[in-house]
């Protein structure tokens, strides 16, 4: 038996069966040794112990998934030393090293590469570092620039002088390469950037829009300041 002390939500989590599970919880609030104690009782279950091979596990970073690991095989390795004979727990720690426990860009990857026909790429397909995908942004946005430049020459014009402070057009790729970003961030990328123009229609209210509702708190806050300063000096 796990001599940790769970609280209700914890224990909650942990014996929660029948269905999906969402765990929401605080940095530190203890969601990882929730989920190697939930692991350890499937490994565990005297009806229908499951294999470590059974499971799909994956964190955000590497360092997340190999600490996933180790608690695993510790909490293992004391089951097996309470219970010396257990054929399966031991079978559970010798497949542990080949379990499906890995970060989330790592098991997408694997995926790709065992089933690369399917989805319609090379088998020795590589992943992009970060030099290489720098380079491509660059090439593509000067691309982009350039056609903008020739096919809407007044437009791009106005967006310059409104961007930057010089002639130059650096704050304008900045700013195309933080919506691309941001857009990035969201499930349809296309939906978001469609959002932001929405914002900027005809029929949009000023203090409704993104520029106004700034301008507007803005202004709000710095006439709260000076009210204040001016009762100080009263």
């Amino acid at each position: 038996m796990s001599t940790i002390k769970w609280n209700k939500g914890q224990l909650e989590a942990i014996e929660a069966s029948g269905s999906s599970v969402l765990v929401s919880a605080a940095a530190g609030s203890g969601k990882t040794a929730v989920l190697v104690e939930r692991i350890i009782r499937k490994l565990t279950d005297e009806k229908n112990p499951c294999g470590i091979e059974d499971f799909l596990i994956v964190t955000f970073t590497r360092a997340a998934a190999a600490q996933m690991k180790e608690k695993i095989s510790r909490a293992l390795s004391g089951k097996i030393a309470a219970d010396p004979d257990n054929r399966h727990l031991k079978e559970c720690k010798f497949k542990l090293p080949f379990a499906n426990i890995s970060t989330i860009d790592s098991f997408c990857i694997g995926l790709v590469r065992d089933n690369f026909s399917a989805a319609g790429v090379n088998p020795d397909f590589a992943i992009l570092d970060e030099a290489k995908l720098s380079i491509l942004k660059k090439t593509a946005l000067d691309r982009m620039i350039e056609e903008y430049h020739n096919e809407h020459p007044e437009e791009f014009r106005l967006l310059n002088e409104t961007l930057n402070d010089t002639k130059s057009d650096n704050e304008t790729q900045n700013a195309v390469l933080l919506l691309h970003k941001e857009s990035r961030a969201h499930t349809f990328p296309g939906d978001y950037l469609d959002s932001l123009i929405e914002f900027y229609s005809d029929n949009t209210p000023v203090e409704k829009t993104l520029a106004g509702r700034f301008i507007l708190n803005r202004t709000e806050n710095m006439l709260e300041r000076f009210l204040a300063r001016i009762d100080e000096l009263k």
